[in-house]
């Protein structure tokens, strides 16, 4: 049996997510500051913004992690640190934030109902739950407030409801047999606390983001599903609005990985030996940051 590190919930040995909590088991790693548990592909830890190269060259690949690990990189606005905490007023959304939440879990679910007539949630982030019938009712009324969902996939349909998040993480992970590259993100929606995490547009689970403290510039003009393998480093300087916004970043001595980082213009994107697109993470700036 293999324990949870979110909630300790005991699982078999192969389970890849946690039966209770719906955590990642084989994805994750502890912020080497808060200790909290963060994406084994993140650069940054999305609670406290410490760098996660430390946590990275101690805790080793996971089962699923590409031979080609992902480190921290000392990057603007700060060196080895980015501060993910923040808060940016969103007028008439903040004030119905529970209903968007609910409603977009709600869409996601497709809008079936079961049979007592309540709408169910996903069920991807534990055991399966369904609101009561007033409760149902309630979102039904709601659904005015916010466009129709569109698209193909959750991820398409959750943009096409919540817009596009914050802040978001993407990896593109490789298997070893040479398969085709999964696409692993996560889309943060720190005015409602929340983020979402999708395999492959799928979406995984969803788990609560910490309340931001500060005026924050999101990253609000990157569209993550604007990118995949095939983009290259002219695209992404193209979607920068400036082809020198992105400079190379060294990696530290200590730290060996076939893959070369550019930081600039609220990105950090990597790329690897064969100039495919690896990882792309929006950074979000403190009001006065540069």
């Amino acid at each position: 049996m293999t324990a949870c590190g979110q909630c300790g919930t005991e699982n078999r040995d192969n389970a890849r997510f946690c039966i209770e909590c719906g955590d990642r088991i084989d994805g994750r790693l502890e912020c080497p500051s808060c200790g909290e548990s963060v994406r084994d592909t993140a650069a940054f830890c999305h609670i406290c913004g410490a760098a996660m190269g430390e946590a990275a060259t101690t805790s080793g690949p996971t089962s699923r992690t590409p031979s080609r690990p992902r480190p921290a990189t000392a990057s603007s606005p700060a060196p080895g640190q980015l501060d993910w905490r923040r808060w940016v007023p969103y007028g008439a959304v903040a004030a119905v934030v529970a209903v968007v939440v609910a409603i977009g879990v709600f869409v996601l679910a497709g809008g079936d109902d079961d049979d007592n007539g309540a709408a169910s949630p996903p069920g991807r982030t534990g055991d399966e739950a369904s609101f009561d019938d007033a409760a149902a009712a309630d979102l039904v009324a709601a659904g005015s407030l916010l466009p129709e969902a569109s698209g193909d996939t959750e991820a398409e349909q959750l943009m096409s409801v919540l817009g596009r998040p914050d802040a978001f993480q993407l990896t593109f992970e490789v298997p070893e047999d040479g398969a085709t590259a999964v696409r692993y993100e996560t889309w943060y929606y720190l005015d409602l606390e929340i983020s979402y995490e999708f395999a492959d547009g799928a979406l995984l689970f969803t788990v609560p983001a910490a309340a931001p403290e500060t005026l924050t510039l999101p990253a609000l003009q990157y569209d993550p599903l604007a990118f995949n393998t095939e983009t290259t480093l002219a695209d992404v300087k193209a979607m920068a609005g400036d082809p020198t916004a992105l400079t190379a970043s060294e990696l530290p001595a200590e730290l060996e990985a076939p893959l070369t980082f550019y930081v600039g213009a609220q990105l950090i994107v990597a790329f690897d030996d064969d100039d495919r697109l690896f990882s792309v993470e929006t950074v979000p700036l403190a009001l006065g940051e540069q």
